[in-house]
């Protein structure tokens, strides 16, 4: 059993190597792979804590690992973990929205489905902010599932 944080492989990614901490030019990468580059972060950024809530649900399911092992490889809290997973878990693949961030599905996530559907809707639609949502469901009045 491995502990404490692992170092994943850099990332090389349009002429860059993407490390611990900094991004490393290769030679002398082009605009294109610079471009390349500085939308794979864009990426990353936008999906970790869902695909951390993914994969501490698929270890807890494949391992009966909880969130010990995965506090020590990130140094993440076990609230921080245990929220990004209850977020993946109650707001599946079908309804999460690429176009709002991980705090958008946060705000719905103790929904009923069609509400958090409904709610997320509203929010691409009307350019809602994470924080105006939350706002805007307690207004409401919209009831959480158990």
């Amino acid at each position: 059993m491995t502990t404490g944080r692992l170092t994943p492989a850099p990332l090389i990614v349009g002429g860059f190597s993407l490390e611990d901490r900094q991004a490393v030019p290769i030679g002398e990468p082009t605009l294109e792979g610079f471009l390349e580059a500085v939308s794979a972060c864009r990426f990353m950024v936008a999906n970790a804590e869902m695909w951390l809530g993914d994969l501490l649900n698929y270890g807890e399911a494949a391992y009966g690992e909880k969130y010990s092992q995965a506090i020590d490889a990130t140094g993440l809290s076990y609230s921080t973990l245990a929220n990004v997973a209850s977020v993946a878990k109650r707001v599946p693949i079908s309804r999460r929205r690429e176009d709002l961030t991980f705090g958008h599905h946060e705000a719905v996530a103790k929904l009923e489905p069609q509400q958090q559907v409904d709610w997320l809707e509203h929010a691409a639609v009307t350019g809602t902010r994470r924080d105006d949502l939350r706002t805007q469901i307690k207004s409401a009045g919209t009831q959480a599932s158990n």
